[in-house]
């Protein structure tokens, strides 16, 4: 009853776990048994790279969020394919989250993402390119109008048999937000994941996820629905400081569907999706719906159905 479809996906919650909370694929299994629609593993880089240099993550305990500076911390391609070939049978939509090393120029960075979906083209059930973590060194640019079209091009996302996602900043402007959108969409793009965290802020290096990162991420995937309206084939995922069955409603009343948390989950744990699961119930109870699929192809009534939530 909780499943959502989209013509590029399936999950089984509308609900998953965003990427970096396991990049190396080492708790398919945990996450399986919580219920969850989706885990984007990684962010994984075609080689073995150590990160930037630790205390590297830090709490934010009076807004709830988390400050990261992690710099793409990764084992390599290599351990993750061993780790995903020895994982239990998964119950879960899978993603895999792809990075370039910090030593891999960005005139060269297609070749880094093209290699790593090729090597994980039988895993997975969809990949995201990560372009816009905040912590690689001119990382951001490839999202820019110089780069952004030959370097999805130099990609062949026609020839990737899974679908493919762009994950974006939240730092954008109205004029980079619809580029970025216009030139997904003319490429063999699946659709956008908005967004990753946050450089704007005044903590120190690093980017910000959790509710400080909420009315940035809301801007910019609200923009997008808007500009996605009329195009049922191409999937906005909405992620980045999503914390309460409130929000989900919101966006579900946008055209959204699948959305992705992960600092709520630290701050919330486990019973979070307890909590989005229960919501869901009374709405279905309400509107007698056979289940969520239904009950969001009509978005002008879910916040009657949803009035219980606060």
């Amino acid at each position: 009853k909780y499943q959502l479809k989209t013509k590029n996906l399936c999950w089984s919650f509308p609900v998953g776990i965003a990427a970096g909370l396991d990049k190396e694929a080492v708790a398919i299994d945990f996450f399986s048994h919580l219920g969850v629609g989706s885990l984007e593993v990684g962010t994984v880089t075609l080689r073995p790279q150590l990160g930037n240099d630790r205390p590297r993550i830090f709490r934010i305990k009076k807004t709830h969020s988390v400050r990261n500076s992690m710099g793409f911390p990764s084992s390599g391609s290599e351990t993750l394919l061993k780790n995903l070939e020895s994982s239990p049978t998964k119950s879960l939509c899978l993603g895999i989250n792809i990075g370039k090393n910090k030593t891999t120029d960005n005139k060269d960075a297609y070749q880094d993402y093209k290699q790593l979906l090729d090597r994980f083209q039988n895993h997975g059930d969809y990949f995201t390119i990560n372009i816009s973590s905040p912590n690689t060194k001119g990382l951001r640019e490839l999202q820019s109008k110089n780069y952004l079209r030959d370097f999805l091009q130099a990609l062949e996302l026609d020839k990737v048999k899974k679908p493919v996602y762009l994950k974006i900043s939240p730092d954008i402007n109205d004029e980079q937000l619809k580029n970025i959108y216009e030139v997904s969409r003319s490429s063999s793009l699946s659709g956008i994941i908005a967004t990753n965290t946050t450089a704007q802020h005044s903590y120190g290096a690093g980017g910000v996820s959790g509710k400080e990162l909420t009315s940035r991420s809301h801007f910019i995937y609200s923009k997008l629905l808007q500009l996605n309206a009329d195009e049922s084939s191409f999937d906005i995922i909405c992620v980045g400081g999503i914390h309460h069955i409130s929000q989900l409603v919101d966006i579900w009343s946008q055209g959204g569907k699948l959305v992705q948390i992960y600092t709520a989950l630290i701050y919330q744990g486990p019973q979070i999706f307890h909590h989005f699961a229960s919501s869901i119930d009374k709405a279905l109870e309400k509107s007698h719906a056979s289940g969520l699929q239904e009950l969001l192809s009509d978005p002008q009534s879910l916040h009657q159905y949803f009035s219980h939530c606060k």
